[in-house]
């Protein structure tokens, strides 16, 4: 019975390190991006369905490269001409079980048929914003 009860914490410790590692992984390969959820609304995306998933936005030419924490595999690429901030919004009562209220969910046209929702923490929002508009210019040295 101990053979079986060390197994199973040997198990879930390795699983715990592959998934911290996987996140840490996410976090190099893409520098500058942010922790956020993302769900399909219009169309269809390999991948990805109306609930929303928690995952990794990063920068990636012209386009955001979103990953699941959890999970390995290709991303979603997500061009971020696409995202409306003009129509940035609270979560809903209904989409409070999945995302904190401190979220702000913003639009992402993939398409001209295909349209998903990026959830993401308000205090983030101004990062997202600095990879669509880009970096601020630097004064001349001196």
């Amino acid at each position: 019975m101990a053979a079986v009860v060390l197994s199973a914490l040997a198990l879930g410790a390795i699983a715990g390190v592959l998934i911290g590692g996987h996140h840490l992984y996410l976090r190099l390969d893409r520098p500058g991006g942010f922790e956020c959820s993302l769900r399909v609304t219009r169309g269809t995306v390999d991948g990805l369905g109306p609930k929303f998933r928690a995952g990794y936005a990063g920068p990636e030419v012209e386009q955001l490269l979103w990953r699941r924490i959890a999970w390995l595999g290709s991303g979603v690429r997500v061009p971020i001409t696409g995202v409306r901030l003009a129509e940035a919004r609270r979560p809903a009562s209904r989409e409070r079980p999945a995302l904190p209220a401190s979220f702000t969910v913003i639009p992402v046209d993939v398409d001209a048929e295909t349209r998903v929702e990026l959830a993401l923490p308000t205090r983030r929002v101004a990062r997202l914003v600095g990879l669509i508009t880009g970096p601020e210019p630097r004064p001349p040295h001196r």
